[in-house]
Formats: structure tokens, sequence, C-alpha cells
């Protein structure tokens, strides 16, 4: 199985047809994992996923799918209250007409969210046969911690913005015992966190420079990365794209790229990834090349 998942938030604009054509070709190329959320299109990406599984229920079969809850839909800001996620849920199964979900996550924090009412909406979820499997993303870890103790199955993975243009929860493990002027803008253990449970990270915008600030392999903003990148390509005799992904990769064994892209090509280029092995040598020389400090 692929480490490369399928990502929907772009194919609001695509036809029935062309989304079938990208699922049948991320599929002969051994992707078998989508990720949606309800948010996605304002709901139109769940919509359309769910036009492609009516008629075609044998993809849906094929493979593991995954939607994002929590962020309203009604108003401003985001719920995780038991109601809200029970009612959105039944309404993701009916937009992508699926019949369960494998997995479903927590799309971001709730600072009013009570640990324990989640677990029932969980359990709930779990018992009627509509959710498989259950995870976050933008957790941290204290905040996995907090909703880990009323659970009575363990969180499967945390997605986070994770890549050569967002690299804060990899600098995190760097910036222990260095002077104040270097230290982390954040403070949290949630990569070696995640690590130590065996929680998958699944990486969001792998390419993209801080919060959608741009592509990481624009030459002109980031020249750098790009030079690093180039030369270890022409090194390893692939693309850029591919050494961007082989470099989140390397990290553990437990971590998935999600690639937003629906131009095949572009796919082809990821996946080409998964078969490169950096050097510990050039891995840390990609890292420095993207600005960080390495003490």
């Amino acid at each position: 199985m692929s480490r490369i998942v399928l990502g929907m938030m772009r194919i609001e604009s695509m036809s029935k047809e062309e989304l079938t054509h990208l699922l049948e070709f991320a599929l002969s190329k051994g992707i078998t994992k989508i990720d949606i959320a309800d948010i996605y299109g304002g709901t139109r990406c769940e919509s359309l996923l769910g036009e492609v599984f009516k008629d075609r229920f044998d993809l849906r079969q094929s493979f593991y799918l995954q939607t994002k809850v929590g962020i309203s839909l009604e108003g401003t800001g985001y719920d995780c209250s038991k109601d809200y996620i029970i009612s959105h849920v039944n309404a993701c199964i009916e937009r992508l007409q699926c019949g369960y979900l494998d997995g479903l996550l927590l799309h971001r924090p709730d600072i009013f969210m009570d640990n324990e009412e989640i677990g029932k909406a969980f359990w709930e979820l779990e018992m009627s046969g509509i959710v498989r499997r259950f995870g976050v993303s933008n957790f941290n870890a204290s905040q996995i911690r907090y909703l880990s103790k009323k659970l009575r199955a363990p969180l499967v993975c945390d997605q986070v913005q994770l890549g050569l243009g967002n690299l804060t929860m990899v600098e995190q493990t760097f910036m222990t015992n260095v002077p104040s002027d270097k230290t982390s803008k954040e403070a949290d253990d949630l990569f070696f966190y995640l690590k130590e449970h065996e929680i998958t990270i699944q990486c969001w915008s792998p390419f993209q420079a801080g919060f959608f600030e741009g592509s990481i392999f624009d030459w002109d903003s980031y020249p750098e990365i790009n030079t690093a990148l180039y030369n270890l390509a022409k090194k390893y005799q692939t693309s850029k794209c591919a050494i961007a992904t082989a470099f989140l990769l390397a990290l553990t064994k437990d971590i998935e790229v999600v690639i937003g892209s629906t131009n095949p090509a572009h796919i082809q280029e990821a996946i080409d990834g998964e078969s490169i092995r950096l050097s510990k040598s050039d891995w840390y020389e990609l890292y420095k090349a993207t600005g960080h400090f390495l003490p």
C-alpha cells in the first residue's frame, strides 16, 4: 500500500467523469486512501465524490475513506460537541453515499470540547457501524492526551501541516538546550508523542510554504530550498517533488503524505518519492536549506 493519500480539497470544479478517472489512476498506482472534509467546497466536494460512489461502489470499497468534521458549517469557529459530531457525520455519509466511513477525524480542536462527550460520540458511531476508526487533525500532544483519556480505542492519526515549507513540528525536536533567541516559536512534544504511541502522522499541504503562502517549488520566492531540491533531484535522478516527498517519508514509518493535486503527473512525482531513501546527511542539508537553525 502506498503512503500517499489522495486529498479531495480541490475537486470541486471537476466533473464526475474526471473524478472517476482520477480515482482509477490513483488506485492503479497503489494509492488506497482518500481524505476529504465536510467543509471542502462548502460540502460540494463530498457530494461530488458521492455521485461517483453511487455509480461505482466498487471504487468506494477499494479505498480507505476518511472525512473530517468539527469546523462549523453553520457559523464561526469549531464544534466538537456530541450532537454536532453525530449529526454531521450522518450528513457526510449521506452526501458521500458511502454507507460507512473507514475513518473520522476531528478537523480542529475546539476550546469547549469535552473528552467524555467526544468519547460517547465516537463509541455511538462505532457501535452503529458507520465509523470504524477515529483520528484528529491539527491537535497538539496535550490535546490528544486529554482526548484519549475517555476513548475506548486509540486514535489512529493526527493530520498536521508538515513539509519543507512548514517544519514547526520537526523544528521543535531540535530546540532543546539552545540559546533563548534560537528556541522554537512553539513548545510541544508532538512528534515523539505520536511516534511513541504509533499514531500516524498525516502531512497536509506538504508542498505549501507557511499557511497557504505559496508553493515551495516557486524558485523566485524560495531559491535556497529549490537549489537544494534541484541538486538532490539530480543526484537521485528524480523530480524535486519526489525529493520533497522522500524528505517527509524518511521521518518515521508511521507517516503519510496527503497530496491535494488532481494532476496525475504531479501525483506520480509524489509516488516516486516513496522509492527514494535520502541519506541522513542529505536530509539534514535539505532541512538547513529551509532556513531553520540546526544546533
